[in-house]
């Protein structure tokens, strides 16, 4: 029998079970490197360009429609006969990137259309299993009136008295009832919300069915702004200019067999930029344009240099933005798959600099071997709220520049981020994570975390920079970090401020979460034992870490908390309990 302070008999609750952590993993390189700079064309070359692209774009927006239309069964073999056609007024080559363009798109479309009705199936569920729970119980007071204290009686749960109390396989069924939407107004909204979203569905899956994706070239959400140019802050001729200038198709694949890399566009090896020019428009800018000033890629250049050299297959992308009236260059090419891609265990011996990515700022630390916080905890300002697409790469690829730097500063061997995946939070995150503007402010700050971008961002320039990049399950790091390192590490940071061996650096329970995202990347546990004796234990300064007994004597040492021990002969080995401790952990 289970009773309270007051001989109450307390309802006996399970402890709901951890689940089953993933191992973590060396995420793979990037299959391909892409480089960008600036072109400077000089007299007419800029409208020979863009008049190019515009001849290319229409041509290619014929055959997206052409593909749009055919029917499923017709698809497979559908490329080689519009590539066909499309030769005889553009090129052969030029047909055949336009087409592989527009096939990738295509298959991208019914990806996300198929991604788009499992969202949906999702939400309908979330609400079909809320309306099946009854209703919540009905409120004491006024619906506008005072908020009473305490919980109404219908939600108090029912208490035996000690005399009447059952076994505890009883107590174990009187748990609490769950209720679905709070009242029948709420519940009306949430039928008429699934109304429309059987109607979407129905809509998506029927375009899913015939293959039929919906694509806009130049992007939906510029088309959008045609309709409310005051919203979006331009004008109907910045506008045009801005459809106009990413509807150009120029976008060339490479060839190993042609010279320097590619037969549409290519750079030479003193830099200047050719393009091959269709069919359709040799009678107008001849059968090549030449820029007159050469380009200098300033990233990858002595690759990119010895790639043209040897004759690699090298692709191209031509890009205008017209509101600088600036021209860009974009050369990518594949690169050979790693022949070992280590494990965990294999960069077990190595300093690991594990980041805790948050809503508007990240949290990182130094880890070793030993699972041991290494030098000063590092904060950045990562808030991208209200910042354009390009602005918000721009500032991500600059955080990771400065990550990168200071994990080669500090010895460290690979970087440790998060497998993050937010995507129960998209499609039932306002039916799971409530509502209000409590639910929407969560939802808000979690969905603007940049998370698919970071991490593409950081494996691929991790790999330019020769460090190999780990993601670990991010279950419970932020829980347990506050419960088991958060006051420990903050005794620790005391005492190197004694000693003037840190900066002022406030140990909060983001860089404990990044902590213990480094310590599960070397295979540690993040809970941890109560070490602690019976009698008090003090905080002395020293290097004398238990932890700190099988390291060699070379290492940088660490300073942690050491046990002034009033009866000797009294154990400070593990009790078994498995609670809160500020004592050093004995994982080494």
């Amino acid at each position: 029998m289970i009773t309270g302070k007051s001989g109450k008999v307390k309802p006996y609750k399970e402890k709901k079970p951890l689940r089953k952590l993933a191992d973590p993993f060396v995420v793979a390189p990037p299959g391909a490197v892409s480089t960008r700079t600036r072109a400077h064309p000089v007299d007419n070359e800029l409208d020979k360009v863009l008049g190019v692209g515009m001849f290319l774009g229409s041509v290619a927006r014929q055959d997206l429609v052409t593909l749009l239309c055919l029917e499923s069964h017709n698809l497979p073999n559908s490329r080689a006969e519009r590539k066909k056609s499309l030769t005889s007024i553009t090129s052969s080559r030029w047909a055949g990137s336009i087409t592989r363009s527009n096939q990738d798109q295509y298959d991208l479309s019914l990806r996300n259309l198929q991604s788009y009705v499992d969202t949906l199936q999702g939400k309908i569920g979330a609400i079909l299993k809320k309306l099946a729970l009854p209703l919540g119980p009905p409120r004491t007071g006024s619906r506008a009136g005072t908020k009473t204290k305490g919980k109404p009686p219908s939600q108090t749960p029912e208490v035996k008295s000690p005399e009447n109390a059952g076994t505890k396989d009883e107590l174990k069924t009187s748990e609490k009832v769950k209720y679905g939407y709070k009242d029948k107004h709420e519940k009306f909204r949430a039928t008429r919300r699934l109304s429309a979203l059987r109607d979407k569905l129905l809509k998506a899956q029927t375009r899913l069915s015939q293959a039929r994706p919906s694509v806009t070239v130049g992007g939906r959400a510029l088309l959008k702004n045609r309709h409310n140019l005051q919203a979006a802050k331009i004008t109907e001729q910045m506008w045009g200019q801005k459809w106009g200038a990413k509807r150009i198709f120029l976008t060339a694949d490479g060839d190993a067999t042609q010279h320097y890399g590619n037969n549409c566009i290519w750079v030479d090896p003193e830099g200047y930029v050719h393009i091959n020019v269709p069919t359709g428009l040799v009678y107008k800018y001849g059968a090549e344009i030449v820029l007159q000033n050469p380009v200098k890629f300033s990233h990858l250049n002595d690759v990119l240099q010895d790639r043209i050299t040897t004759g690699g297959a090298i692709s191209y992308t031509i890009s205008y933005d017209p509101q600088k009236n600036r021209l860009y260059i974009t050369a990518s090419w594949k690169i050979p798959e790693p022949t070992f891609l280590p494990l965990p265990v294999h960069l077990k011996s190595l300093k690991h600099l594990a980041i805790d990515l948050n809503g508007n700022h990240l949290a990182a630390w130094v880890v070793d071997k030993h699972g041991n916080t290494v030098g000063d905890p590092i904060y950045m300002e990562l808030d991208l709220d209200g910042l354009p697409a390009s602005m918000r790469d721009a500032y991500v690829r600059h955080v990771i520049t400065k990550l990168i730097k200071i994990a080669k500063e500090r010895g460290c061997g690979a970087i440790t981020i998060e497998d993050l995946d937010f995507s129960d939070i998209r499609s039932i995150g306002k039916e799971k994570y409530g509502k209000g503007n409590r639910g929407k402010k969560f939802r808000k700050t979690v969905l603007g975390m940049p998370t698919s971008q970071f991490k593409t961002r950081l494996v691929s320039m991790c790999y330019t920079a020769d460090l190999w990049a780990i993601a670990v399950d991010p279950a419970y790091t932020s829980k347990w970090g506050k419960e088991h390192w958060l006051k420990f590490l903050q005794a620790q940071q005391n005492v190197r401020k004694e000693q003037k061996q840190a900066l002022q650096e406030e140990v909060t329970g983001h860089v404990a979460a990044a902590a213990c995202i480094g310590r599960r990347s070397h295979g540690f546990t993040l809970r941890r034992k109560d070490r602690s004796p019976l009698l008090t234990r003090e905080i002395s300064t020293g290097n004398s870490d238990p932890r700190r007994r099988g390291a060699s004597s070379n290492e940088e040492p660490t300073i942690g908390l050491t046990v002034e021990r009033k009866d000797p002969v009294r154990s400070t080995r593990d009790s078994g309990y498995k609670g809160k401790s500020n004592s050093p952990p004995l994982d080494a």
